[in-house]
């Protein structure tokens, strides 16, 4: 039986050190965002703004060229390059710079996406976060993939995309969601993220349990919000678990910030994101 433990303000502040007095951008994370599509560009806006608001020193993106000019006036704070072009010849595609990589939110469902993340699970060395539409590329590619790949990974599924994953019904998981986020890491060998209310995270050996969050947060957008804050946290040089677990708090900490001011009714996930300096502020004292 894994060890169950709760989310706290001091679990979650103890691996988010301050920074040094002369630290860079440089020394902050530098992180890439492979997402959007035609229609879904506000799933990459609203992952690179949640990954500024926890810290990332330096964003990318790497989206479809159809896209390029939203997120540049959207997210003005992060670089864009073309998907479309590195398509052309991925063996190209030089992931070498990145310390964290999150792929899947409004990716749509591509054929070629398979391609291209089997290019960085072959040749990325950082933590990658698999989130959306990463998820559903990786149950075409296959998922015990993931036992093989260069990098450190985070799976951050949904119940939908869990029963995807492990091809069993949403109704199976629900009756034991310890047992299925244990499961989820046993068939990846990733550090998993259950999301729901009280959202699991396992290292196959403790399972967290987080404590935060409200109903108000159950709107499209809140996973792509998600991605972008552990993304940030692993840039940042925390653990993957770490990052996981504290990203979870973070989030759901922000969504209670984000209920205070706008309800639950009207609270949408930007509002976490503006909140998400406010959370980490109170968690950490800084």
């Amino acid at each position: 039986m894994k060890e169950l433990t709760p989310a706290t303000k001091k679990y979650v502040k103890t691996p988010l050190k301050p920074r040094p007095s002369d630290s860079q951008k440089g020394d902050n994370g530098k992180i890439l965002i492979i997402a959007g599509s035609f229609g879904m560009a506000g799933a990459a806006v609203m992952t690179g703004k949640a990954a500024l608001r926890a810290g990332a020193g330096l964003t990318t993106y790497l989206v479809p060229d159809e896209i390029v000019q939203v997120l540049q006036i959207a997210v003005p704070e992060a670089m864009c390059r073309s998907r479309n072009r590195a398509m052309e010849d991925l063996s190209r595609l030089d992931l070498g710079g990145f310390d964290a990589v999150a792929f899947g939110p409004g990716l749509g469902q591509s054929a070629e996406n398979q391609a291209l993340l089997e290019r960085v699970l072959s040749h990325f060395e950082g933590v990658l976060v698999l989130d959306a539409d990463g998820l559903n590329t990786l149950v075409k590619l296959g998922v015990e993939r993931l036992k093989d790949a260069a990098c450190q990974v985070i799976i951050t599924p949904h119940m939908g995309e869990a029963a995807r994953l492990l091809g069993k019904s949403i109704t199976e998981l629900s009756e034991d969601r310890e047992a299925a986020v244990s499961m989820l890491y046993e068939k990846t060998g990733a550090i998993s993220v259950l999301k729901g209310a009280g959202t699991l995270i396992t290292d196959g050996k403790t399972i967290l349990k987080n404590t935060t969050g409200t109903p108000g947060m159950a709107k499209g957008g809140s996973g792509d919000v998600l991605t972008g804050i552990i993304t940030a946290l692993a840039g940042q040089g925390l653990a993957p678990f770490d990052a996981a677990g504290a990203g979870v708090f973070i989030h759901g900490y922000a969504g209670e910030l984000a209920e205070k001011n706008h309800g639950q009714y009207g609270m949408l996930p930007t509002d976490t994101i503006d909140e998400i300096g406010h959370a980490m502020r109170e968690i950490t004292g800084r």
